[in-house]
């Protein structure tokens, strides 16, 4: 029974992987409150132009399609114009949907945003001569998100900045920007890791079912496109990504395996003191990253070898390339191999 509870959660595992793309994410429902600024003005002398407070208290869904984040809001909306002694106040259903493609730095997402609001009267107007009787106004913009969830403390919250102005009615434009904030029950909400695959068909999940028992899975990181500029040791986002993916699995299949190990290599241009230090510290980037994935420390373990091992002990461009690399070696324990196989899914994707 809990070999098929395996092989079940395997293959859901298997189906959502192959639908993301290279990009992180949430995904889940959330509550929110915004209150901002609108303005109204006007290309008609009849038409009353004035400033006030617009406030809106709603639910969303968030999701994440490929590179773009989608939230869908639905609320509550009340929008408060003054002007003079004269208040138009309108109070509307408001749907809202939020479309994020572009980081412009760690936890802040850009993106288009469309409003569609109902109402009884959305005119935004107060007097015969002006435009009335609309029940639905458009608004367009922009939304930026800042993600306290990507902290170290990872705080359920998200920080909402919009900005838009309707389309519907030429004769006036209505304008607001907004702050707001949404918080993620953990119970309703879950994050998304990158991965870069996009189909695993049925037939090849079988078949990796059916493979024998093995002792490991072993792997060079140039194999999969992870490469270290010279004389550093960073993981670019990419790299990361695929690490995040390997934790994720191994914590699932937590008991198929024994440990994981991460020897460092360079080749033999510069000191030898030098070299050990840099093969050490790429084998630990890579442990840092399992590590912030929940993996446990003691079940990691890093070797720095540096040009003491060379694959090709010869002295040209070819032997040095071949000879820089990072292996990356997963034991097993027990004779069940899902977390292995679920692992090959990824990294051929990579190749």
């Amino acid at each position: 029974m809990k070999d098929y509870f395996k092989r079940y959660l395997r293959m859901i595992l298997l189906t959502l992987l192959s639908f993301r793309a290279v990009a992180e994410g949430h995904q889940g429902a959330y509550l929110g409150y915004n209150f901002g600024l609108i303005n109204k003005t006007s290309n008609k002398g009849s038409e009353t132009r004035g400033s006030g407070f617009s406030t809106r208290f709603y639910v969303g869904l968030a999701h994440q399609h490929k590179k773009w984040d989608l939230d869908l809001e639905m609320g509550y909306r009340i929008d408060k114009i003054i002007h003079n002694i004269l208040n138009i106040q309108t109070n509307s259903f408001s749907l809202d949907l939020n479309a994020r493609r572009f980081e412009l730095m760690p936890m802040l997402t850009i993106g288009p945003k469309l409003t569609l609001l109902k109402g009884e009267d959305m005119s935004y107007s107060d007097v015969v001569g002006g435009v009335q009787g609309k029940s639905i106004a458009l608004f367009a913009g922009v939304s930026l998100k800042y993600d306290l969830r990507e902290m170290k403390r990872k705080l359920p919250f998200r920080i909402d900045l919009s900005a838009t102005t309707d389309l519907n009615i030429g004769s006036r434009q209505v304008s607001s920007i907004t702050l707001g904030v949404n918080w993620f029950p953990p119970f309703l909400s879950r994050k998304i890791e990158a991965v870069e695959i996009e189909e695993v068909k049925s037939p090849a999940v079988e078949v990796m079912a059916k493979r024998p028992a093995r002792e490991g899975i072993k792997f060079d990181l140039k194999s999969i496109g992870i490469n270290f500029e010279v004389a550093r040791w960073d993981l670019d986002q990419r790299a990361k990504s695929i690490f995040k993916n390997i934790a994720s699995v191994l914590q699932i299949y937590s008991d198929e395996w024994q440990n994981v190990t991460v020897n460092g290599h360079t080749d033999k241009m510069g000191e030898d003191d030098e070299n050990l230090v840099l093969s050490q510290k790429r084998a630990d980037a890579v442990k840092l990253i399992l590590m912030a994935n929940g993996l446990q420390e003691e079940r990691v373990e890093t070797k720095g070898f540096g040009s003491a091992m060379p694959l090709i002990d010869e002295v040209s461009v070819e032997a040095y390339s071949k000879n820089r690399r990072v292996e990356f070696n997963i034991i097993t324990k027990s004779a069940s191999q899902d977390s292995l196989d679920t692992i090959d899914a990824i990294l051929e994707k990579y190749k």
